[in-house]
């Protein structure tokens, strides 16, 4: 990640950067995705309340969000691309939206499909 980054606060594991373009990160590794999105949902209703003037203009502000979860083996790229379906998920909603996607490990996945069809 490159960018700003900025301590959100606690645990002071939490970090806010900017990988590029209008695209942010949140690193929330103590949270639970339960957790992280409540959180996200309490920033998006801020952001919506504030509005920013410019040349005697309001101009309202708001954000879409895709929340995942770190899985055992996980790479950044993963990462990324869970979350960005989730955003993508949130933008069809109408965007000003927080959706979630929960992938759990593949590898787990396999071997509890491998059990099942077992029984």
């Amino acid at each position: 990640m490159g960018g700003y980054r900025c301590v959100l606060g606690q645990p002071p594991s939490d970090l806010f950067a900017r990988i590029g373009g209008e695209e942010f990160s949140v690193v929330l590794p103590e949270t639970k995705p339960q957790e992280a999105t409540r959180l996200i949902e309490r920033i998006l209703e801020d952001v919506t309340r504030a509005h920013l003037e410019y040349e005697n203009k309001q101009i309202a502000l708001s954000f879409s969000a895709g929340i995942t979860e770190y899985y055992d083996g996980a790479t950044l790229d993963e990462l990324v691309r869970h979350a960005d379906v989730a955003l993508y998920e949130s933008k069809a909603q109408g965007r000003s939206k927080v959706s979630l996607n929960l992938i759990t490990n593949p590898a787990t996945n396999l071997l509890n499909k491998q059990e099942s069809d077992e029984y």
